[in-house]
């Protein structure tokens, strides 16, 4: 295959959203296919990726009937995005990595693998220049918990008890049945709980002790966490606010810009109000009260299938492939 990011002569001539064009690197488009395109998260990465500066769609994989292209039929694509349900995924991941592919997936991290949040951790991300791998994003909720987490870990972070408000759209298109008529909710979520915190400390490094509870709610988008948090010594308010103001944009093009927003009104963050801040792609924070038990509280909100899933995808195949830190741009 032809090498993946060859240079151009001329400027893209599609404005970037939240980076001056002067900082972005003049790139000949990369071909990439989504897979899983017709579920949720994959129709919503379409969306962020039509009129992409660089990103152009050749394939729209997903099963038979529904007038997409077959699964083995990636085409020119260079960069795959893996929407797909795990047991698919798991057989057709492997194959594209052996076709000489990159996949940026929402399955898990392999074992010694971290999964990606560029804000945080884009240094675990392997070379551009070497041979293509699978790169793994968070759970749609552990990618909140993390960037809302990230920034305190220098304060001395060092324990936090989670529990989660989840969205319906979260469990797919057929969302929850059960939950229909909006006067219930599911303390629940089979397998959630699990990855939730084990994404988040893979992403935030070891000594941190979570326990994580998930309940399904009758939202339609948007996760809310509720967070009390504890410190191996004393940190006052403002410490915690400017960790979360001062967590820096990543130069990209979809990255937002700031990725964190604080809300001072005591009824925020809110699913209907907060969660398109920043076209989804900002998580919303709020609440911040000191806690008798840990020592400080507050509520975490992401939009699942924007920031937590299909703008998740997005942001780690960016870091990778279109960092000008990472391939040399100006």
């Amino acid at each position: 295959m032809q090498p993946i990011l060859p240079r151009v002569s001329r400027s893209c001539q599609i404005g970037l959203p939240t980076v001056s064009n002067r900082l972005f690197p003049r790139l000949a488009p990369v071909p990439v296919a989504v897979a899983g395109a017709s579920g949720l998260v994959g129709s919503r990465l379409l969306d962020l990726l039509a009129g992409h500066p660089v990103f152009r769609v050749v394939a729209r994989l997903g099963p038979p009937g529904r007038g997409l292209d077959p699964l083995a039929a990636a085409g020119e694509a260079r960069l795959v995005f893996s929407a797909l349900p795990a047991a698919v995924a798991k057989q057709w991941e492997p194959r594209w990595l052996e076709e000489g592919r990159w996949v940026v997936t929402t399955g898990p991290a392999g074992a010694g693998e971290s999964p990606v949040v560029p804000e945080l951790n884009a240094a675990v991300l392997p070379p551009p220049a070497g041979p293509p791998q699978r790169v793994a994003v968070p759970n749609c909720a552990a990618h909140g918990l993390a960037l809302a987490l990230g920034p305190l870990r220098p304060l001395g972070l060092d324990r936090a008890v989670v529990t989660t408000l989840q969205a319906l759209s979260g469990a797919g298109r057929r969302g929850v049945p059960a939950l229909a008529s909006g006067d219930d909710l599911l303390p629940f979520i089979p397998g959630e709980e699990e990855r939730l915190a084990g994404d988040a400390v893979a992403v935030l490094g070891p000594g941190l002790r979570l326990s994580v509870q998930c309940n399904r709610v009758p939202v339609e988008h948007g996760h809310t966490l509720s967070v009390a948090a504890g410190f191996a010594r004393p940190v006052g308010r403002e410490e915690i606010l400017a960790s979360w103001t001062g967590l820096p944009a990543r130069p990209l093009p979809s990255a937002p810009r700031p990725p964190l927003r604080y809300r001072e009104e005591p009824d925020r963050p809110r699913p209907r109000l907060d969660r398109e801040a920043l076209a989804g792609m900002q998580v919303v924070l709020g609440r911040l009260e000191p806690c008798p038990v840990l020592g400080w509280r507050f509520v975490v909100l992401v939009h699942n299938l924007i920031r937590g899933a299909a703008g998740a995808l997005l942001l780690a195949a960016e870091e990778l492939l279109l960092n000008p830190d990472r391939i040399g741009g100006p």
